[in-house]
């Protein structure tokens, strides 16, 4: 049985299993462990807190720590505490090693796979040097044992344990690995953030040969070679910017050698930065997509909840209406009894008065019966451009960027049962209807395909398309018809389509006003979709959702156009609404 950890009471080792001893060497041991409350695995650092010079060390490296939280690329800091002897550090567990690991299995891989991952790495590691060094840190032990990989593939810099601030006089002080040391710091003992830039180089062209570019047959030679500038020739697979870079950070001379932003801007970090962000992009989209299912499971467990409540109810009015008839009769047998006793006439009016209120009760069950009904289930909008130098999606809305050039923006989900609505408003000026420019909203035929500067009105879409203008026009066929309202700034647009219906029909909506055009016999698959073409014009979506009930219910009088047939201008055929 697991207990539950005392909120309140100070962390100690004990509140962790230790799984393996990580690593130990002079600055401290680090331990992987399970979390016992939550079974979660994680890292701790274990340094000694005796000493006042021990303990100083241990909290800087807590303090940088702490401050580059704000960068992805660096190692993720939990917490801290400590007993009488040492100081624990707690850090997230990067379950995939380090980058020596990556490297041994680099030499196994394709050219083509060797790259990818080398260029990967080398953004992230440059990202979260450029990071600690606008904060003033240097790391001074940058090697590949000090870059761990986590659960996702992401290279994050880890052991502040010899990293300084370079406000301090000390960050002079040659310190970490000698054979992924600078020459400066080998020769003369002094490290500058390109210090840190030329350990990376030694590890990115290590990355790409499998080999150390200064590698001799000791540790000795490997330092003599770096203090004399003795490098290994990169192989011929080595070229373009790659090389460049390679070559630049491991400059002798470390005023010559470029910073972690010059290194960022060429053109092969630029394109991995932007990877990142499309990768970025899409984990957030999976992210609100799960989110979106989870309301949509919520909403239906709160139907299923309300159908329960109901039936509960409803077998409690069957419990109160046999009460009644029993307190009917119970009252009906004291009013026989009355002739008999006038002491019995005190229980008959209490019976009496316990009945009206149980049929009160009743009356109050039934009202709250009625007034229960499921609530609309929302619908996350997808949205298809064609041409993102057209239009883009910025939230809730569609923006069109392009000049006087029609798009069409079709949204997923398709469209094939139940009642859907489909709200939104356009950013009306008058001008744009006077100067002959229109902006649509409609529906498509599932199976179209709408490309770049292609409106609904083109011949290839016309057949299989209806859309409101905003004069309160509407078109399908070639044809069109009018009678609906016009649409002015503020207002609100929507169409709602009823797939359950024998017709299939489309209504369409003026700030919940239903107008008297309506289309029937609509195809059994759709989308909505959205017309733009004015510069600067925008459509904001505010509605789209699934009904229970269709809002055309009992209306009367409305004119039925039917999908697929020429439309005249004025229409003869009307009929009652179910």
């Amino acid at each position: 049985m697991t207990s539950k950890r005392n909120a309140s009471a100070p962390r100690t080792l004990a509140d962790f299993k230790i799984i393996k001893e990580l690593s130990r060497g002079a600055f401290g041991r680090i331990l992987v462990v399970n979390e016992k409350q939550t079974n979660i695995q994680k890292a701790i650092k274990v340094l000694a807190f005796i000493e006042d010079e021990d303990k100083q060390v241990a909290e800087e490296e807590v303090s940088m720590l702490v401050r580059a939280q704000e960068c992805k690329y660096t190692v993720r800091y939990i917490e801290k505490f400590s007993d009488e002897m040492n100081l624990f550090i707690v850090f997230e567990y990067c379950s995939k090693g380090n980058l020596r690991v990556q490297i041994n299995l680099m030499k196994t891989m394709s050219l083509k796979d060797k790259k990818i991952l080398c260029y990967k790495y080398t953004f992230q590691v440059l990202s979260g040097l450029s990071f600690l060094h606008s904060l003033g840190i240097i790391h001074r032990d940058l090697k590949p044992e000090n870059i761990l990989i986590d659960d996702n593939g992401n290279a994050k810099i880890a052991d502040f344990g010899l990293a300084r601030r370079m406000e301090r006089p000390s960050y002079f002080t040659t310190a970490g690995t000698k054979a992924y040391g600078s020459p400066e710091s080998l020769n003369t003992g002094r490290m500058t953030i390109k210090s840190d830039v030329y350990s990376l180089g030694l590890i990115v062209s290590e990355m790409l040969t499998g080999e150390h570019p200064f590698c001799g047959r000791t540790e000795e030679e490997t330092i003599s070679n770096i203090k004399n500038g003795k490098m290994r020739l990169l192989p011929d697979y080595v070229q373009g910017e790659i090389k460049t870079m390679i070559l630049s950070m491991l400059k002798a001379s470390e005023t010559q050698r470029p910073s972690t932003d010059e290194l960022l801007a060429f053109d092969i970090m630029l394109l991995q930065s932007e990877q990142e962000r499309l990768k970025e992009e899409d984990l957030k989209q999976k992210e609100n997509e799960l989110k979106d299912k989870q309301e949509i499971v919520e909403h239906k467990m709160k139907i299923q909840s309300l159908e329960l409540e109901k039936e509960r109810m409803k077998h409690e009015q069957s419990d109160m209406r046999h009460q009644i008839d029993d307190s009917k009769l119970q009252f009906d047998q004291m009013k026989r009894e009355y002739n008999e006793s006038k002491d019995l006439i005190t229980h008959l009016l209490e019976a009496q008065r316990r009945t009206e209120q149980q049929v009160e009760t009743l009356k109050n069950i039934e009202i709250v019966l009625g007034n229960v009904s499921a609530p609309p289930i929302p619908i996350t909008p997808q949205a298809i451009i064609p041409d993102q130098s057209i239009d883009k999606l910025q939230r809730t809305s569609i923006i069109h960027i392009g000049e006087d050039s029609y798009q069409v923006i079709a949204f997923n989900p398709i469209i094939t049962e139940g009642i859907v609505r489909f709200e939104g408003k356009f950013r009306l000026k008058d001008t744009y209807i006077y100067n002959g420019f229109f902006d649509y909203i409609g529906i498509a035929d599932s199976s179209l395909v709408f490309k770049a500067n292609d409106g609904p009105q083109d011949q290839e879409y016309r057949n299989k398309t209806v859309y409101y203008e905003q004069s309160g026009v509407i078109n399908h066929c070639n044809s069109y018809t009018y009678g609906n309202s016009k649409l002015e700034a503020g207002q609100r647009v929507a169409m709602e389509v009823n797939m359950t219906s024998n017709l299939r029909t489309l209504d369409f909506f003026v700030d919940d006003q239903i107008q008297p055009n309506f289309v029937s016999s609509i195809p059994p698959s759709i989308r909505f979709m959205v017309c733009l073409r004015t510069a600067d014009q925008s459509f904001q979506i505010t509605r789209f959702e699934k009904l229970a009930t269709p809002s055309s219910k009992g209306v009367r009088g409305q004119t039925a156009q039917q999908w697929g047939q020429y439309w005249k201008n004025k229409v003869e055929l009307k009929f009652k609404r179910n």
